[in-house]
């Protein structure tokens, strides 16, 4: 039987960047397990009929500030550098996302949007983008009613609709990631790097896990395999020092204390017979009563194709692990539901060959970048510097 020094679970970002650098930078034999039958994790992107470069588990666009991230990434790919736009539809008409000046010149008479424009940039001097709660707050009422306005109009309803709660009953960290922005920028982020891959995300991760130390099973069920033998994790028929685990923390422990709560999306894909369908690359829908955001993949792939074009339309839901159809997305974070992961992971603590990382092993929302950082803080938890 070979021995492996780590078995790594998932094939994610988190999971073939942690098996990259041990394998390239430490010489550690490594095995990376995945369920499904590709590679990628929720970034896997694939062509579909048409011939059009569509990601299969959701719309993925590549942003950060985090230079060491990027230029480990760049290793595998080249890119395409895109910065995403957005429009959403309020009242009838489509104004950008981030809100930014040029939706205030849409809502507004042309004194009052001149007037709450340089109010804005007195208020928050020095500032590019402002959370709106923080515009709620003011006590310059103009201010105040135009962050309302956009609380009520989109934040309100899109994240009710996205998160099956109140926003009241969610993180405030979810409010604050699309920030109001105090100019007329309407780069939907404004990270130093914004780009796509040249061949898309899944060739970038078959690149980064192709090298001799790292062998990859696909459709195998890690949960099939484990056993817990008093403070060691072992797997069926591999021999492995330490296993280290992106998937669902309450899967792992067969939901023994009860399902962790995520939000799941169901996607629905269709061609158009044209070379352009949407105004924007994405377009929110915070009105609708289940639709969320609807994108325009040549938009953000950068394919040149003029005789078919693809979207795909978004529906959030509750996640059911007992339906086993759709895949745990979005973790859903409230003190409750922490208490019950901290339960989880006090249970996973017991065993001292277990490690845990990635957006569901560790129940945090990460985007791409965090999930590059994050495995490299673990690795040099367990090996030491990356060099």
């Amino acid at each position: 039987m070979k021995k492996y020094d780590y078995v790594i679970v998932g094939s994610g970002l988190t999971g073939s960047t942690i098996a990259r650098v041990l394998a390239e930078s430490f010489n550690k034999k490594v095995l990376l397990i995945e369920k499904r039958n590709e590679i990628g994790g929720n970034v896997y992107d694939e062509y579909n009929n048409k011939g059009i470069l569509v990601q299969k588990y959701g719309v993925h666009v590549f942003h950060t500030d985090n230079e060491k991230v990027f230029n480990f990434l760049s290793r595998f790919t080249e890119w395409n550098d895109y910065c995403i736009t957005c429009l959403a539809h309020i009242q009838g008409k489509k104004t950008d996302v981030p809100f930014n000046f040029r939706c205030i010149d849409t809502f507004y008479s042309q004194k009052d949007a001149e007037t709450l424009k340089k109010d804005l940039l007195e208020s928050f001097p020095g500032v590019d983008r402002v959370p709106v709660i923080e515009l709620i707050n003011s006590n310059k009422n103009n201010i105040s009613s135009y962050g309302r306005f956009l609380f009520e109009n989109d934040y309100r309803p899109y994240t009710s609709k996205q998160w099956g709660r109140k926003p009241e009953d969610i993180d405030i960290s979810i409010l604050n990631r699309v920030k109001v922005a105090l100019s007329y920028d309407n780069r939907y982020f404004s990270n130093k790097y914004q780009s796509m891959p040249k061949q898309g995300f899944t060739k970038m991760v078959e690149k980064m896990v192709d090298h001799p130390n790292i062998d990859i099973r696909l459709k195998t069920d890690v949960n099939k395999l484990i056993s817990f033998d008093g403070d060691l994790v072992r797997l069926k028929g591999i021999s492995f020092d330490r296993i280290i685990y992106t998937g669902a923390l309450d899967r792992l422990f067969n939901y023994e204390q009860g399902p962790l709560p995520y939000r799941t999306l169901v996607f629905k894909y269709k061609s158009f017979n044209k070379e352009k369908q949407l105004d924007a690359p994405f377009e929110v829908m915070p009105m609708h009563p289940r639709l969320t955001r609807k994108t325009e993949f040549k938009s953000i792939t950068g394919q040149v194709k003029k005789d078919w074009t693809t979207v795909v339309y978004e529906y959030p839901r509750e996640y059911d692990y007992q339906q086993n159809k759709l895949d745990p997305y979005y973790p859903i974070i409230s003190d409750s539901n922490i208490s019950l992961f901290t339960k989880y992971k006090e249970r996973a603590e017991r065993f001292k060959n277990l490690t845990l990382c990635g957006r569901l092993a560790d129940y945090k929302y990460y985007d791409m970048d965090n999930s590059v950082a994050r495995a490299f803080e673990v690795v040099e938890t367990l090996e030491g510097k990356i060099s």
